[in-house]
């Protein structure tokens, strides 16, 4: 193995404490911790309150909708003022939520409020404003280095439920909460603190040589127009989020009824927190020496050949298409941040994110929701799953019309690519 270059190594010399942070900031977020505590806290709500579990998960839908809204402000705010000082603000106030929620009456009402207003003023602690820290830092590391910080939430995934049940079991539902409260507020503080002043600049070349290099390379959407690519990127976002989200919350039912025994199917649905993680650094590596643009029909169109063999073919091929679908859930998330950060300058770069997150959003919501329908309707779990594997083929056809980028900073300086200018519409 070659060792890294120098202008590598400088990049990760000026920004290991950016992508530190970042990491820890996104791995205590919302996009985090309520994801990976609420099936267990849930439970437990349901038995100490009496409140149905129906009623729970729709709470969790609205809020997830209510973010998918929120994202496109946050990222307004983030390209205005920064990300460090909305993001501490938003580690705060899902933190003290937990604590209020742990003093608060046993009310159904204000448990709904409450996770309404934390989804609206805790936007800027998910992906996009640590997405901009991390793409102003790093270029020539730009993937591998987004890779790195989207394993936080892997990591939360692997230890966060066995922390919240040990929570649960010596203080209860608000023992729980409190624990989690002071998980988001130390986590927070210390994110804050990691991640350098220089980092939030916008300044060309405050976050060191590769800001410096990028700045300097013409980028395809300069002001926030609405334009072809724009456009491109929110349909092929939405129609991933529909089918890997919606595939992977109804996943274990289908893979009973295509023939795996229920313990086989435990161990799939285990082992792709591992291929996630895994996944997340190899194809953050990838970003940085293949166009976007192909990595993504790439692993997309994997996902979808997985998938539709496992609509077709049955349990013979299960682990297989579990893997597949692991492989596109774990890039998902890292082809958005780089996508967004090849696409458009940074000045624009939190707006753009969060108009994709947006779009990404309503296909995770709308997503388990009809390929449920298709599912009941048709009576068979090779619907959901050709649908799914449909939706994939066509988002990587749309990745794969746009016109591509060549990954680093050198390589597009020696190209000299030019693009035009977005058109209005």
């Amino acid at each position: 193995m070659s060792s890294p270059t120098p202008g590598r190594l400088t990049e990760a010399r000026h920004g290991w404490r950016t992508l530190l942070g970042s990491t820890l900031g996104i791995a205590v977020g919302i996009g985090s911790i309520p994801l990976y505590t609420n099936s267990i806290l849930f439970q437990n709500l349901e038995d100490e309150f009496g409140w149905q579990e129906s009623s729970l998960t729709l709470v969790f839908l609205i809020c997830n909708l209510v973010l998918a809204v929120a994202s496109p402000f946050a990222g307004r705010v983030v390209d205005a003022i920064g990300s460090r000082k909305p993001a501490l603000v938003s580690a705060l106030v899902l933190g003290v939520s937990y604590l209020v929620l742990a003093i608060a009456p046993e009310s159904f009402p204000l448990y709904v409020v409450t996770q309404i207003l934390v989804y609206l003023a805790a936007a800027c602690s998910a992906a996009v404003a640590y997405a901009r820290l991390v793409t102003g830092s790093f270029d020539l590391m730009r993937g591998l280095a987004l890779g790195v910080m989207n394993t936080g939430p892997a990591l939360v995934a692997m230890v966060l439920p066995a922390v919240a049940a040990s929570a649960l079991g010596a203080g209860g539902i608000r023992g729980a909460y409190v624990t989690l409260g002071l998980i988001c507020v130390v986590g927070g503080i210390i994110t804050f603190a990691l991640i350098p002043r220089r980092a939030d600049t916008m300044a060309p070349d405050a976050a060191g040589p590769a800001a410096a290099l990028t700045a300097a390379v013409p980028q395809v959407v300069r002001k926030l127009e609405v334009n072809r690519t724009l456009v491109t990127m929110c349909a092929a976002f939405f129609l991933v989020a529909f089918a890997t989200i919606g595939t992977i919350e109804l996943l274990f039912g289908l893979l009973l009824e295509v023939g795996a025994t229920e313990d086989e199917a435990i161990a799939m649905l285990g082992s792709l927190g591992l291929v996630m993680l895994i996944v997340r650094l190899a194809i953050g590596a990838l970003l940085d020496w293949l166009p976007v643009t192909w990595v993504a029909a790439t692993a997309f169109v994997i996902c979808a050949v997985g998938l539709a063999a496992l609509g077709l073919v049955g349990a013979p091929v299960a682990v297989v298409a579990v893997l597949a679908l692991g492989l596109a859930l774990g890039s998902e998330t890292d082809i958005m941040a780089v996508f967004v950060s090849r696409y458009t300058s940074r000045r624009v770069f939190g707006r753009v994110f969060g108009i994709g997150s947006f779009a990404f959003g309503l296909g995770a919501a709308a997503g388990p929701y009809l390929l449920s329908l298709v599912h009941e309707g048709s009576g068979s779990p090779a619907a959901p799953l050709l649908l799914a594997a449909a939706a994939l083929v066509v988002a990587a056809v749309l990745f794969a019309s746009v016109r591509q980028i060549r990954p680093t900073a050198a390589q597009r300086l020696r190209d000299d690519v030019a693009f035009d200018e977005p058109a209005a519409v």
